[in-house]
């Protein structure tokens, strides 16, 4: 049942690459939106102003647990991609997740936002069956796994819903937009396993999964997955990729034990430096894994979700935001 109503909202993550498109499309929809954020500054320059900034962080929860009890919902965007350690993308992503949701009063709406990566891949070249045991093959899969877990425990006190994107393209990304500089630059799409076939979504379909969620009461399922309503190969993406680019892009195999090779000296040079970097061998498991699919059936369904970007114009939106930050 559609609340229809404004409602105020508590975003996290709101200065990230998602949370900044979640923040627009709330506040566009006609909700108050009190945004988390760490640094004013930069919040004041992506943020839409008509949001309000609520200067704190996750783990600090006296920054923001007033504020909080005064929301009528939470949207929990924030959380890490890449880490220097197992250790912290559980820190933030599951203990985060778990210091919010029990701070949030009775009978409010959460939405918390996982990931594919925390169901694993796909048995078959078919949308994921909901019974399935999850089977997340990464650090980062695990820990937005045991997030969705903290946030089920308060199922019966809170209105839950959560939402498990595949890969989120667009505007402001910094880290799939990568393979558009290099394929733009190099004319090349490197690729682990040719045969792989993956979900993705353009980040505003992504925000408007996310606010169509929201402005249910409460939905018949608790976890949804979201996509573009295709299903990719990356033949398919290297051929997207030249229409947007408007040059050749060569789809280039990389033997495994490159990739393997590659993630370990990704993963040394982080940690002689302390930076956290996405490209790891953990990460190369889900780079090997044939059937990546999320699906929308339930979404659709449930409440209306039917995505509005194809793959082709989110790519040619992506080049043309690349080209005005001058990466391309």
């Amino acid at each position: 049942m559609d609340s229809g109503e404004a409602m105020k909202v508590f975003l996290t993550g709101a200065t990230g690459f998602l949370g900044r498109f979640v923040a627009k499309r709330l506040l566009n929809d006609g909700h108050e939106v009190f945004c988390l954020v760490r640094d004013k500054e930069k919040a004041q320059k992506v943020l839409d102003e008509r949001g309000t900034l609520v200067l704190g962080r996750l783990e600090d929860m006296e920054s923001y647990v007033e504020v909080l009890s005064r929301c009528d919902a939470v949207v929990h965007v924030a959380g890490l991609i890449k880490a220097r350690s197992r250790e912290e993308f559980f820190r933030v992503n599951a203990d985060g997740t778990k210091a919010l949701v029990e701070r949030t009063k009775d009978g409010k709406r959460f939405i918390y936002v996982s990931s594919i990566a925390a169901q694993g891949p796909c048995p078959k070249k078919e949308e994921r069956p909901e019974n399935l045991v999850e089977m997340p093959l990464t650090a980062y899969g695990k820990s937005k796994l045991e997030g969705e877990k903290a946030v089920l425990r308060h199922a019966r006190r809170l209105r839950v819903s959560i939402l498990r994107p595949p890969i989120i393209y667009g505007p402001f990304d910094e880290e799939f937009s990568k393979v558009f500089v290099v394929a733009g630059k190099l004319g090349i799409l490197p690729c682990v396993n040719k045969n792989q076939v993956v979900s993705m979504i353009y980040v505003e379909d992504c925000a408007m999964a996310i606010a169509l969620l929201l402005n249910q009461d409460n939905t018949p399922r608790l976890i949804y997955t979201c996509d573009d309503g295709g299903i990719h190969t990356w033949e398919g993406i290297a051929s997207t990729l030249e229409k947007a680019l408007g040059r050749g892009v060569i789809l280039l195999p990389t033997p495994r034990f490159l990739a393997v090779l590659g993630a370990g000296a990704w993963e040394l040079w982080g940690k002689i430096f302390s930076v956290p970097v996405v490209m790891s061998t953990d990460k190369v498991k889900e780079a090997l894994a044939d059937f990546w699919i999320a699906g929308n059936s339930k979404l659709k369904q449930d409440v209306g979700f039917v995505p509005s970007t194809s793959l082709l114009d989110g790519f040619k939106r992506t080049v043309e935001w690349l080209k005005e930050d001058g990466r391309l």
